[in-house]
C-alpha cells in the first residue's frame, strides 16, 4: 500500500518508505476500489474475492491492515477484477481453465450488498458466464456502461489473442443478466491483449501489447502457459520457433 500523496510524479518524499501490507488469502491477483463504500476488492487463487476495509487500511490509517479480510466466493481461480459504479457491479475474470479444466469465465457480484458496510450479499453464489478466452484484464467505463476484457489466452496451449471485448454492462450486471450470454463487440490490437486502463475524461482506453520483444505481429502468437504452481501470475513465456514478426 503506497501513499500516493507523498509518492507521485511531482512529490517523491514518501517513495522510499516501507509500504504497509494488508492480509489476504493465498496469491492475490487483481484489485479494484469502490470509493462509495471505501471497499477494496482483491482476487485470490483460493477462489475468493477479499473485501478489505479502506477506511481502516489506507495511507495514514493502517489499524485494520493486519486483520483477516472477509471473503466471498468468486469463480474458479479469479485473477482480474473491475467495478462499474453505475450499476454497483464487480466483474471478476476467472482463469479456471488453467486450474482443473474449468472454462474461462467472468463472475459478477453485487457491490451494493457485498462491501465493508453491508455484507448480506457476500455469501451469494455470483453470476457467472463463460468466455472464449482468458479475461486477463478488465476495465469498466461507467459513462457508457461498457466492460472491456483483454482476451489474452485462447487456450491452455498458450495461443494468444489480439482482441479486446466490449461487454454491455447495461444488460450484464449484478441485477440484469439478459445480455451476459451475448457475443460482445470486439476490437483488435496489433499484438496480444494484456493489461488495460481507461482515461474516462477523454474516453481513451489504453491496452498493453504483450508482443515478443523486438517485433510486432498481426496474428495471435503462442506462449508457454503457466503451470498451476505459477498460476498466480499467468504471464506468457515466449517459445522459440518460426515467427511472422517483423523487426521494429
Amino acid at each position: 500500500m503506497i501513499d500516493a500523496a507523498t509518492c507521485n510524479a511531482r512529490k517523491t518524499v514518501g517513495c522510499g518508505q516501507h509500504a504497509p501490507t494488508a492480509l489476504t488469502d493465498a496469491n492475490p491477483g487483481g484489485n479494484t476500489i469502490d470509493p462509495s463504500t471505501d471497499t477494496e476488492y482483491v482476487t485470490t487463487f483460493d477462489n475468493t474475492l477479499q473485501v478489505i476495509n479502506g477506511a481502516t487500511c489506507r495511507a495514514g490509517n493502517v489499524t485494520g491492515c493486519g486483520q483477516p479480510a472477509p471473503a466471498t466466493l468468486a469463480g474458479p481461480a479469479p485473477f482480474s477484477v473491475a467495478i462499474n459504479p453505475s450499476t454497483s457491479s464487480v466483474y471478476v475474470g476467472d482463469s479456471g481453465e488453467f486450474e482443473g479444466g474449468f472454462p474461462w469465465s467472468i463472475s459478477v457480484l453485487d457491490a451494493a450488498t457485498c462491501n465493508t458496510i453491508d455484507s448480506a450479499g457476500c455469501s451469494a453464489t455470483p453470476i457467472n458466464f463463460t468466455r472464449p478466452a482468458l479475461p486477463f484484464a478488465l476495465t469498466a467505463d461507467p459513462t457508457n456502461d461498457t466492460i472491456y476484457s483483454s482476451d489474452l489466452f485462447l487456450d491452455t496451449n498458450g495461443d494468444l489473442g489480439d482482441t479486446v471485448s466490449a461487454i454491455d454492462g447495461a444488460t450484464c450486471n449484478a441485477t440484469v443478466t439478459s445480455g451476459c450470454g451475448a457475443t460482445p463487440a470486439g476490437l483488435t490490437i496489433p499484438g496480444a491483449a494484456d493489461g488495460s486502463a481507461e482515461d474516462v475524461a477523454t474516453h481513451t482506453l489504453y491496452v498493453a501489447d504483450n508482443s515478443a520483444p523486438g517485433c510486432r505481429c498481426s496474428t495471435p502468437r503462442r506462449a508457454t502457459p503457466p503451470t498451476p504452481a505459477a498460476a498466480a501470475s499467468p504471464r506468457p513465456r515466449y517459445r522459440s520457433g518460426p515467427s511472422r514478426c517483423q523487426s521494429r
